[in-house]
């Protein structure tokens, strides 16, 4: 009995050895139902260290957190959990291993600013203030103290004072420093922006509910009717403009500044000088009264100027209105719309109607009115400078109403028609040239040229080939006014005509553009094939130096043949010959590496060809 009980001491302590060799230690409080061997693989991955992957699958309000990209675990989320959380530290120790004044809490996204960054930890890490419900849950089944699943808004911590009638962006009025703090807020977003003195006036001036409140109640921002003054200022005016909005006249700048009265509205419209004066040159009563008595906007009579102005007529127009002559726009200057210009020799048509007088009737010094407002003056070139240089003068005597109206200078009424009765007629693609292309030569437009020929506007593209054609005739003899492009040359007309395939050549083929040229050669173009064509036969017959393929090909064709082996060679054709066919005697040969048929030199002895026959 002795050995059966030594013997179980011995394996119970061996076996406490073995654990204590395969576990660290004990787990905290929160993993103790992770206790045993057979749980470690619950954490560790088999030969590896804790990543972390096993540790989100039980920590679902952590995996949760990084995916939806906020937060403390977010932000860190490439660093391993054990690099701050510690096991097997033993039951009650914590496995959350940091130091609460060194840890920088701008990593969670929420900066501490203010009156946030003196708080201790505790004071806003309470359990009622967390809202995250994975958080809550896991809070549930292993009671514990938690940083996590708090929320940024700030009536989750806060009490709202307003009693949620303002919203929850708190941070649109408050800073974190001052609660109190009204610098934020911007009353431009309201229905009543602050203008002007408004800007001056406390809070409690117009929302009442500010003045001796009780920090119990909720904060109200209510306030009184603005649809107009009147609720907050009472009226100098009585019941006078009672039917009248205050800001009509007055604005917000202040009281005295009145700047929005409509003064058209009365008996006498503010024209001109008028505009300008200040009110108490007219309205004299308000120059004694005090600021808090009646405002008193009786004036002079105002049937006429005379009440306020003086005349500097004397008598000599006191049975007339100065309004018949003056107008309030300066007393120097007449109403120049109360004169019937219609009733002199000029009548004011077009542009001429708005011109002031002074335009034209120039007074110099002491001169008369007759000398100032009796013009001789009728013609257009007695005012006007004359723009096209005396173009017009010897055949219109300068009538600048053949082209010209009153009504615009430009643009020119001068016609298509009328242009086709000039020794210029306009075709092709001259009839949609604007008239400045060919009117205009530097600064002054020319309407009178010397010659009309092509040479006068386009830049000879040849280069001077065709000069001496030119003098008789212009670039018509090939080109056309509609397009440049499309010729009507007959070639028939040179010493080349175009015959046969020849007259399917594009002209570029045969009239290339020159090394010392810009423009493609026309004239002295060669008319010899070799110039053009690759001579196939290797100069057999060229005579020289030049190949006549003329006397045996056609410009119809290639191998449409003019040879006639009887007349042009040494062996005429005859018998059985005549039947054989030209490659039967003209064999290939080659020569300096090219190859060609061999016409001649042939032997014309009969043995050449008929070898042992």
């Amino acid at each position: 009995m002795n050995r059966i009980v030594i013997i179980s001491c011995l394996f119970l302590s061996i076996c406490s050895i073995l654990q204590a060799q395969i576990s660290p230690g004990e787990l905290s409080r929160s993993h103790t139902q992770l206790e045993g061997v057979s749980n470690c693989s619950q954490c560790h991955e088999q030969g590896e260290e804790i990543t972390g992957g096993k540790c989100l699958e039980c920590h679902r309000e952590i995996k949760e957190a990084i995916a939806a990209k906020h937060g403390y675990h977010f932000q860190n989320a490439s660093s391993k959990c054990i690099s701050c959380h510690k096991e097997h530290l033993g039951i009650d120790a914590s496995i959350t291993l940091f130091d609460k004044k060194t840890f920088d809490h701008n990593k969670t996204g929420f900066t501490l600013k203010g009156k946030h960054s003196s708080l201790q930890c505790e004071s806003c890490h309470l359990l009622k203030n967390i809202k995250n419900l994975a958080v809550k849950q896991s809070l549930t089944q292993y009671s514990r103290q938690s940083f996590l699943g708090l929320s940024q808004q700030c009536n989750d911590c806060h009490t709202d004072r307003h009693s949620n009638s303002l919203g929850t962006a708190c941070e649109n009025c408050h800073g974190s420093s001052v609660w109190e703090s009204k610098t934020l807020f911007q009353h431009g977003k309201t229905k009543f922006a602050l203008s002007g003195k408004h800007n001056e006036v406390t809070c409690s001036k117009c929302h009442e509910f500010l003045r001796n409140r009780e920090p119990s109640r909720p904060l109200l921002f209510t306030v009184k009717e603005f649809g107009d003054c009147k609720s907050c200022h009472a009226s100098p005016h009585g019941q006078r403009f009672a039917k009248q909005l205050c800001r009509s006249c007055h604005q917000t700048s202040g009281w005295a500044n009145v700047s929005g009265f409509n003064h058209s509205q009365t008996a006498f419209a503010l024209i001109g000088k008028h505009s300008e004066a200040a009110c108490s040159k007219c309205h004299v009563g308000l120059i004694t009264q005090t600021e808090r008595t009646k405002r008193d906007f009786t004036t002079k009579p105002f049937r006429d100027c005379s009440p306020c102005h003086t005349s500097p007529h004397a008598p000599s127009f006191a049975q007339k209105t100065c309004s018949s002559c003056h107008s309030p726009t300066q007393w120097s200057k007449i109403a120049e719309k109360t004169f019937d210009h219609s009733l002199t020799s000029f009548p004011l048509r077009g542009k001429h109607a708005s011109l002031q007088c002074a335009q034209c009737h120039n007074a110099i010094g002491t001169q008369s009115f007759s000398l100032s407002f009796k013009l001789s003056k009728k013609a257009c070139a007695d005012c006007h400078e004359d723009r096209h240089r005396g173009q017009f003068k010897e055949k219109y005597t300068n009538d600048c109403s053949r082209c010209h109206t009153e009504q615009e200078y430009s643009p020119s009424t001068f016609s298509f028609e009328q242009h086709q009765n000039t020794r210029f007629v306009l075709a092709g693609a001259h009839a949609a040239v604007p008239c400045r292309d060919c009117h205009k030569k530097q600064a002054d437009l020319v309407f009178r040229f010397a010659g009309i020929t092509c040479s006068s506007c386009h830049t000879d593209r040849h280069n001077g080939q065709f000069n001496e054609l030119m003098k008789e005739r212009s670039c018509d003899v090939c080109h056309s006014t509609a397009i440049w492009k499309t010729l009507v040359f007959d070639h028939s007309r040179t010493r080349f005509p175009l015959i046969g395939q020849h007259a399917f050549v594009a002209c570029a083929r045969c009239h290339t553009t020159e090394a010392d040229h810009t423009a493609p050669r026309y004239r002295g173009t060669s008319k010899e094939c070799s110039d053009c064509h690759i001579d196939q036969h290797a100069g057999q017959f060229a005579t020289a130096g030049i190949t006549h393929c003329g006397e045996c090909h056609s410009p119809i064709g290639r191998r449409a043949l003019l040879f006639r082996h009887d007349l042009q060679s040494t062996f005429a054709l005859s018998g059985a010959h005549a039947n054989v066919d030209c490659s039967g005697c003209h064999k290939p040969d080659e020569q300096n590496g090219k190859r060609f048929i061999r016409y001649k030199p042939l032997s014309t002895k009969c043995e050449s060809c008929h070898q042992g026959k």
